[in-house]
């Protein structure tokens, strides 16, 4: 199922990127889809990573690229 065209009330409409991901020339090459959708997650927008215990208080771990680094949608 794949649902389309919803935005969070009050949120003006953006663009939109499609990646079309060929899963069989993947697999030959030895990358699964959830590494593509991990990468993809990292460069647009944030992936958590874990957890880490520092001087006593826990934080969270979170992979963003930076600014220069994120895909421009226009």
């Amino acid at each position: 199922m794949i649902v389309t065209g919803l935005r969070m009330e009050g949120m003006p409409d953006a663009a939109h990127v499609m990646r079309v991901i060929n899963r069989e020339e993947a697999n030959t090459f030895g990358v699964s889809f959830a590494d593509i959708n991990n990468a993809i997650t990292a460069n647009v927008g944030s992936s958590y990573i874990n957890d880490n215990l520092n001087a006593g208080r826990m934080q969270r771990v979170i992979l963003q690229a930076e600014d220069r680094s994120n895909v421009d949608c226009q």
